[in-house]
């Protein structure tokens, strides 16, 4: 058997995103509401942590959302500055529900910034493993290639002086990331941080093909540079005034280039708006660094030593030239490190002198998901809070009177990096996010009757699940849709997403997909016109709002829900909405005689203050409803045993593994058994030919990725009472897998 099939045995913990949790263990046996009240508890995890691990509200995690938030300031600053030359971008990548939450982002931050800065070119960038196409239908065989990643990582940011780049794996092991982190952190002009959750001593360590290094290996060389960089910015905090700043204040002129060694306290002169010009590093001859200062206004500055804020905002690959008064950024090469094999990590420096290049790792503990390893549920909700109360706080720094966010009180004084007091804390952003949480979770009853609905539906042999609207929540329901086929096996036509302006609201970076087939055609026109005329009682719909109609969108998806209560199909709504937004858009079918409205669901967010950032937080609840509707139907379906998805596509290396350990939990064998009752199920036969036993595991996930029932059909063989003629008939029958599984083991 090729080696690179059998589960490490020196991954003796397992890591967190692929425990079972307790709390769900009986998800499988709930009512609709019931389930919402688990999923309510599991989510809490989110905000309060897990166990003995480091969780949101700890100080390392605050100190890292601080200073990311003023790195992604700094680059939004200067790219609307007309004196600073050169291009910056924040990127952010993922595969599967990593890469859409990268979209999710890359979307509303752009939308933001265009409504702050009219005529502003966008500033954030999305990448997805698989491409534009993973947004609808996911195709996580690219996940597994960390040379793609590199590439691609490369092509975005070609010609850039300065990136943000943020590498998201929700459980430390894609290879399509591992890549491009391995490439980000060896670049002087990259700041780069991973996020995941589990520690990076459990990231996974299974060979990757055609490379020589694992994601732990890369996630184990970032958190050491990370580790560096904090012990350099310690040093420097308790390293005594240089001689030539021992003056208790400095008289600056303007046009005055003012250098100091890289290796002393600098003035802080930021926070004297106007007075400065441009900080950056500039790299000597000799290879040492020193900072350089342009004045523009005549001051007479006290000093005020470097804060981490100020080291960590410094780029590192920056120089400053000429003697005009004008400042420039160096361009890092666009040329990547050799990526063929074998590769190498970039190495610790001596700890005095500063990494190359700016690493962080945020890895916060959340604990088990709610259905095991599921991803898009906790790991998907934390990446969104974590990415958005970065790029919110930046965007406070900058804009700050314009969103009309008020100021919220420091709540960890020792962490306050910003000297100006107008600006929240990334605690305050938490905060809301907690909030919304909350809101979120309240209408418990009627969302419950959604998930019951819904899943009577798609047990049906030709049901369906279909979301229609418009705006954030359009997008959200349409990254919820997309998950479903490797989650739960779902049928490409099972659970589809429509939306009122279709691809064109979608800001997606290849534009109009709809010539890639009918998964593809996702506008309001595609539902009236191929799925309206087809609806049946074995059918459900959803109409979803988000509360950023601006007056046209509101009544063509009211008008398009008139059309559907003509037609034998359930129906059910779910809105989010400011507490002073009014009244829902669906609420003037609530008093009409409609006996297949199952269910009217509003959310009311509490954020007076938020204005244009209001859409942030509501697709934050409308992602946590919409995964509690279709992971609740899944249950319902009878696609979980236990809270196991138990019908999930072998589509990838992780999922691969994955499937192995199901099937033995399941059948309550060894990892060996249920390696080869997989194979089993994979080859379609009872006795694999040797050739298939050898072929690579890439070539075997192509053969498993079209297959459906392969953990069922592999669970039954397991146990050695079924062939795999008759597991198959076994699960034709319509009895559900426990209890096939009871009556094979007892």
């Amino acid at each position: 058997m090729d080696p690179q099939l059998s589960v490490p045995q020196d991954n003796a913990i397992k890591p967190m995103s692929e425990r079972p949790n307790e709390t769900s263990t009986h998800i499988d046996r709930a009512s609709g509401a019931e389930m919402m009240r688990i999923l309510r508890c599991v989510d809490a995890h989110l905000f309060a942590g897990f166990c003995t691990g480091p969780g949101l509200y700890d100080q390392d995690t605050l100190k890292r959302l601080d200073s990311l938030s003023e790195i992604a300031a700094q680059i939004l600053q200067e790219n609307a500055s007309a004196r600073v030359t050169g291009k910056r971008t924040i990127v952010f990548s993922g595969c599967g529900t990593s890469g859409r939450v990268a979209w999710l982002c890359a979307r509303i931050f752009n939308r933001l910034l265009l409504s702050l800065q009219p005529g502003a070119l966008p500033c954030f960038q999305y990448l997805l493993a698989g491409g534009d196409p993973s947004l609808v239908i996911s195709n996580e065989l690219p996940e597994d290639d960390p040379h793609l990643g590199a590439r691609e990582l490369m092509a975005v940011t070609a010609g850039y002086d300065s990136v943000l780049y943020f590498g998201i794996s929700c459980g430390l092991s894609a290879p399509y990331v591992a890549g491009q982190l391995h490439y980000a952190m060896q670049q002087p002009n990259f700041t780069t941080c991973l996020i995941g959750f589990n520690p990076v001593q459990l990231a996974r360590a299974v060979p990757i093909e055609n490379w020589n290094l694992t994601f732990r290996d890369v996630a184990l060389a970032l958190d050491d540079l990370e580790k560096q960089m904090f012990a350099c910015i310690a040093q420097q905090a308790e390293s005594p005034p240089s001689q030539a700043m021992e003056a208790d204040s400095t008289t600056f002129h303007i046009g005055q280039a003012i250098v100091m060694p890289y290796s002393t306290k600098w003035p802080f002169l930021k926070g004297l708006p106007g007075v400065i010009d441009k900080v950056a590093a500039e790299l000597a001859e000799d290879g040492s660094r020193n900072y350089v200062v342009k004045v523009v206004q005549s001051s007479k500055l006290h000093h005020k030593y470097v804060s981490e804020r100020e080291l960590l905002a410094v780029p590192a690959n920056a120089s400053v030239s000429n003697g005009n008064g004008s400042v420039s950024s160096g361009n890092a090469s666009a040329s990547a490190s050799n990526m063929s094999s074998p590769v190498s990590l970039p190495q610790a420096s001596p700890a005095a002198q500063p990494p190359a290049a700016r690493c962080f790792t945020l890895t916060p503990f959340i604990g088990p998901e709610a259905i095991t390893g599921s991803s898009r549920m906790k790991g998907g909700s934390m990446t969104k809070i974590l990415i958005d109360t970065i790029m919110l706080r930046a965007f406070a720094i900058v804009h700050g009177p314009a969103l009309r966010i008020t100021p919220v009180p420091f709540v960890h004084p020792p962490l306050r990096l910003s000297k100006t007091p107008t600006i929240p804390s990334s605690v305050s952003f938490l905060s809301l996010f907690e909030e919304t949480y909350a809101a979120a979770y309240r209408p418990t009853q009627e969302i419950g009757r959604l998930i019951e609905c819904a899943g009577r539906a798609l047990q049906q042999p030709n049901g369906h699940l279909y979301y229609v609207s418009f705006g954030s929540a359009g997008v959200v329901g349409l990254m919820d849709q997309s998950e479903m086929v490797d989650t739960y096996g779902a049928r490409l036509d099972e659970v589809r997403a429509f939306m009122i302006g279709g691809w064109i609201d979608a800001d997606n970076r290849d534009g109009d997909l709809r010539g890639l087939g009918l998964p593809f055609q996702i506008s309001h026109e595609d539902f009236v016109t191929t799925i309206v005329p087809t609806l049946t009682e074995n059918d459900m719909v959803i109409g979803l709002d988000c509360g950023d109609d601006t007056g046209v969108r509101g009544p063509l998806l009211l008008a398009l829900f008139e059309a559907v209560s003509r037609t034998p199909a359930w129906m059910g709504t779910v809105s989010v909405l400011s507490q002073d937004a009014g009244k829902p858009i669906f609420s003037s079918m609530w008093g009409l005689p409609l006996p297949r409205l199952v269910s009217h669901a509003v959310v009311y967010l509490k954020h007076h203050s938020i204005n244009c950032t209001m859409p942030v937080f509501a697709e934050f609840a409308m992602k946590l409803l919409t995964n509690a509707i279709t992971t609740g139907a899944n249950i319902v379906k009878g696609a979980v045993y236990g809270n196991r998805m138990i019908n999930l596509t072998v589509s990838n290396n992780k999922l691969f593994h994955r499937s192995v350990e199901i099937v033995s939990l399941i059948a309550k064998v060894d990892t060996p058994v249920a390696t080869e009752s997989l194979l089993r199920a994979i080859a379609q036969s009872d006795f694999p030919s040797e050739d298939f036993r050898r072929a690579p595991l890439s070539a075997l996930i192509a053969v498993a990725t079209p297959m459906t029932f392969i953990v069922p059909t592999a669970a039954l063989l397991a146990t050695g009472k079924y062939t795999y003629q008759t597991a198959r008939a076994a699960l034709s029958s319509g009895i559900r897998l426990c209890d096939l599984i009871h009556q094979a083991t007892h």
